[in-house]
């Protein structure tokens, strides 16, 4: 079922902004010729700009804001919390539905850690906004994906959240239940800032451990730079969604800069 914020959301990112411009500038254009022809512009160069391996080498390589774990740095950490990152709906070779790209990209990091740290898994995920809510959620999902395929089933299983504070707060009152309190964070590296904020000010003692680098887009200016390709802008769209959501979670809790610093499970 649609929200006010899943409107919102799809709303105010690409594509649909620059869409938007585009159809815009085409219903004026007649009228106010100059600003239909301005907005239509806009709306083609941003799809142009944000398809580029320059544009998303650049701000993926700011959203790199963590280096890869040290492991000594999680020597007293007590679990693995691994965000969920989206369901596959349609997987028929699964019987019905599976873990997402990104869900299967954190939940693969999630299980080597978990081996080379000897740590329980805690995985986080729901239904979301929009989906249906007698669908697997995403956790559900992760839970499977951790023990048919890596053999690594979960400790926690959280599977009401819908987002990424959700995943903070749920995720706070099954470890408190259990006197845990230091945890091995994993996410992609783009999500992370937000997700170390969000788990930093619920009191959690938090050690990132980011997956899945987009930095290395970020490469010496050539003519592939210039051409473009649908998985940069996916990429673009994901860093701004990312930047957003750190500017709407700042509105709600009056806190832009505020968040709690990172820890050490040392």
């Amino acid at each position: 079922m649609l929200t006010l914020r899943s409107i919102v959301k799809l709303v105010v990112l690409p594509p649909f902004l620059n869409l938007f411009l585009g159809l815009a500038g085409l219903l004026i254009l007649a009228r106010y010729p100059r600003t239909g022809r301005s907005l239509i512009a806009i709306s083609l160069l941003s799809i142009y700009v944000m398809s580029t391996g320059l544009f998303a080498g650049g701000v993926s390589y700011l959203g790199d804001q963590y280096d890869p774990l040290v492991r000594s740095d999680a020597a007293r950490c007590e679990a693995i919390v691994v965000l969920g990152g989206g369901v596959k709906e349609y997987a028929p070779e699964y019987g019905g539905q599976t873990s997402g790209v990104s869900s299967l990209i954190r939940v693969r990091y999630g299980a080597r850690l978990a081996k080379e740290l000897d740590l329980p898994i805690l995985v986080t995920g729901g239904v979301g906004y929009s989906s249906d809510e007698a669908s697997p959620s995403i956790g559900d999902l992760m839970a499977v994906s951790l023990r048919d395929e890596f053999q690594m089933p979960p400790k926690w299983v959280e599977s009401k959240s819908r987002n990424t504070y959700e995943n903070g707060t749920l995720s706070k009152q099954i470890l408190a239940a259990e006197g845990i309190n230091n945890i091995v964070l994993v996410t992609q590296s783009f999500h992370m800032r937000r997700s170390v904020e969000v788990f930093s000010s619920l009191g959690f003692n938090v050690v990132p451990a980011p997956t899945d680098f987009r930095g290395y887009l970020y490469s010496p200016l050539s003519i592939r730079s210039y051409i473009p390709k649908i998985d940069n802008f996916q990429m673009s769209a994901s860093v701004i969604s990312e930047v957003l959501g750190r500017i709407w979670y700042g509105f709600q809790r009056g806190e832009i800069g505020q968040w709690g610093e990172i820890g050490r499970c040392v």
